[in-house]
């Protein structure tokens, strides 16, 4: 099964970057969150990945962490790509607003009629699903480590950013000058 090792090498590949800010050649979203439940094992961490929005191409994992068996386990994997036979186009829109001395950016993805596989004969199946874990894999392989994550978390959350991506600051043009 080729999606297999695709979805075990993604795996590997996401938490190369656990713990860290990255900017994705893409600028694809992409996060790490530790699921925080009551009541859970607490043996085990829960987490979830995702790159990418599902409406536009994405993939999403849920996996736990064993601390007595020093080992992960993948739960469950999504992939949203569009059907066989259609072009794969993951197109995402962030807009950028300056108010005062506040930069403000929203990033979501644009649809572009994925479908979701959430097997692996389903994965294997569809040539532009394993296309879509090549890419994120390759895209993963060439992020550029900014520095720790610092994403704020609410009280109360039950998801605690462990990975973030962000967009690469831009060079103004006026490089070496203040401003």
């Amino acid at each position: 099964m080729e999606s297999s090792q695709k979805v075990q090498q993604f795996l590997r590949t996401a938490l190369s970057y656990y713990g860290k800010e990255i900017a994705l050649p893409s600028e694809q979203i992409f996060t790490i969150d530790k699921i925080v439940e009551v009541g859970a094992n607490p043996d085990e961490d829960n987490f979830a990945i995702q790159y990418g929005f599902p409406q536009s191409g994405a993939v999403c994992m849920d996996f736990a962490y064993s601390r007595s068996n020093n080992e992960f386990y993948i739960d469950g994997v999504e992939v949203f790509a569009p059907p066989e036979g259609e072009d794969l186009v993951m197109a995402s829109f962030t807009p950028h607003q300056e108010i005062d001395e506040i930069g403000i950016s929203v990033n979501f993805g644009l649809d572009t009629g994925t479908i979701k596989h959430a097997k692996l004969e389903e994965i294997d199946r569809n040539p532009n699903a394993l296309k879509l874990l090549d890419l994120a894999i390759q895209d993963l392989e060439n992020a550029e480590v900014l520095g720790p994550c610092r994403v704020a978390v609410p009280e109360g959350s039950t998801r605690i950013p462990c990975t973030d991506s962000t967009s690469k600051p831009r060079q103004s043009g006026m490089q070496g000058q203040m401003q």
